[in-house]
């Protein structure tokens, strides 16, 4: 019976590394499956800020832009009032010396 148990107890023996080397294996397989996922996620969220980035950057110069148009614009047509302006003032004066002329001559 000993040679019966030793022959039993070995091949037990024999099927537990077995089982605990294809338990080992699984495990790995399982860690490297979860590493390269893992990768691949990083690398697509990595590639969507990028991508986010840039857009942000293209709408950012686009806007400062229009922005700077429309600053251009203003000047030009605070210039123009300006202008107007001035020579409203300039009417007014030369009005109001031809009225103080006009008026010296009647008296």
């Amino acid at each position: 019976m000993k040679s019966g148990e030793k022959s039993s107890d070995n091949s037990t023996l024999k099927l537990m590394a077995g089982a605990n080397l294809v338990l080992v294996l699984a495990l790995g397989f399982g860690l490297l499956s979860t590493r390269d996922t893992l990768g691949r996620r990083i690398a697509r969220v990595e590639s969507m800020k990028e991508q986010m980035q840039s857009e942000t950057e293209r709408i950012q110069e686009t806007r400062s832009s229009e922005t700077e148009k429309k600053l251009n614009d203003l000047i030009a047509d605070l210039d123009q009032m300006k202008k107007r302006v001035g020579m409203s003032a300039l009417e007014l004066n030369h009005a109001r010396d031809m009225a103080q002329t006009l008026k010296k001559l009647q008296e």
